[in-house]
């Protein structure tokens, strides 16, 4: 299921889900189903609310809004750092860190303690994911990390009849009868494998663009 979690006012309160801080101001990503805790962070100036008890279906979204009451006299966190990522393109990718998911699409100067932390993001159909990398968070200063995501192509291949013909892509054995699948642009050879009664046809060189999808069917005799 999904979880939305809200700030009001809009505020650089630390999202905790389970113990575990998210993301700051605010976030929106799928969790297990089940219940969970959600607490909020320190903001200078502020009284933070309670922790709240959410339930998370599957498939659905649940929302919480966490109000702050001014305090004046309220202090803000000390000694972190801040961990700003985004996607680029912005995708909805979950951004991990030290293995455990904070949020989607980016993180917005998530609070940490200062130290050494591995990001990743997960994959988004469609796209090749960069690789995991290690960030170092400085308290009082701000991190910043660009996910740059690669455009992949598509490639439909086919059986004609439809023939349980193993359809290999760049040597690598991908399905029988057909594939859809999305692969690297740039150029790509398709291959259908042998079928009792059947001559295969011949392997074909096809080229694959950005978002793209190169189709062909294989005939067999």
């Amino acid at each position: 299921g999904s979880l939305r979690v809200l700030t009001s006012p809009a505020l650089p309160g630390t999202i905790s889900v389970d113990g575990i801080a998210r993301n700051d101001w605010g976030l929106w990503t799928d969790l297990p189903v089940g219940a969970h805790q959600v607490c909020f962070g320190q903001v200078q100036g502020y009284d933070a609310p309670a922790c709240e008890q959410v339930s998370v279906s599957a498939g659905s979204l649940a929302t919480v809004t966490g109000t702050y009451s001014p305090n004046a006299g309220a202090p803000g966190p000390t000694g972190l750092g801040y961990l700003r990522v985004t996607t680029s393109p912005a995708l909805p990718s979950q951004i991990g860190v030290d293995g455990v998911a904070r949020d989607s699409w980016g993180l917005n100067w998530l609070k940490l303690a200062p130290g050494s932390y591995t990001l990743r993001f997960s994959h988004v159909e469609g796209y090749d994911e960069p690789e995991p990398q290690t960030v170092i968070v400085v308290a009082g200063q701000t991190t910043t990390v660009e996910g740059q995501f690669t455009q992949l192509g598509f490639m439909r291949l086919s059986t004609l009849p439809a023939v349980p013909g193993t359809i290999s892509i760049d040597g690598f054995p991908r399905d029988d009868w057909g594939a859809w699948t999305d692969v690297a642009t740039g150029v790509h050879e398709a291959c259908w494998g042998p079928v009792s009664g059947l001559t295969a046809p011949q392997c074909r060189t096809l080229m694959v663009t950005p978002g793209g999808t190169a189709a062909f069917v294989g005939s067999y005799s």
